[in-house]
């Protein structure tokens, strides 16, 4: 069985939970702080404040194969990195600094992957939004057309 080692303080905590299937969901789990407050008898409460997110990856429990052994490895290490990904997003959005990873996202390609994406009946407003947008930046901010980055403050 895989161990994950939480002795660590880490925000977030990468997590595991074991399904009725036999295999192990792993998650992170947000540490958001607390409230305290005083409860109708009198008594101060604290009230700790998390969050969960499914990764979507699972672990074999008791692996027999040396397939299940290598997927229960690759999944391992996936989720460490993503753990480690959203610890950074996390820290920077804590000091107010945008995230580098999120800095360096097209905005002109996200758009094209929303619109491509986009099924429902009203596909034909969205790209029209696009096209006007777009038309506007080339009016009004030609400079910036090739490469609008977007920005999460």
């Amino acid at each position: 069985m895989a161990k994950i080692n939480n002795k660590i303080k880490e925000n977030p905590k990468l997590l595991q939970k074991q399904l009725n299937d036999g295999r192990l969901s792993l998650y992170l789990e947000y540490y958001l702080g607390y409230n305290k407050f005083i409860d109708p008898d009198g008594v101060l409460k604290i009230k700790h404040n998390r969050k969960k997110e499914a990764l979507g990856l699972y672990l074999y429990l008791n692996p027999r194969t040396a397939e299940q052994r290598q997927l229960n490895k690759d999944n391992l290490a996936l989720a460490v990195e993503i753990r480690a990904e959203k610890e950074k997003e996390l820290r920077y959005t804590e000091i107010g600094k945008p995230s580098p990873i999120k800095l360096k996202i097209n905005f002109w390609d996200y758009y094209q992957k929303y619109i491509d994406a986009y099924d429902k009946k009203d596909g034909r407003v969205v790209l029209g939004s696009h096209n006007r947008f777009k038309k506007f930046i080339e009016e009004k901010y030609p400079n910036f057309l090739p490469s609008i980055k977007t920005r999460s403050d």
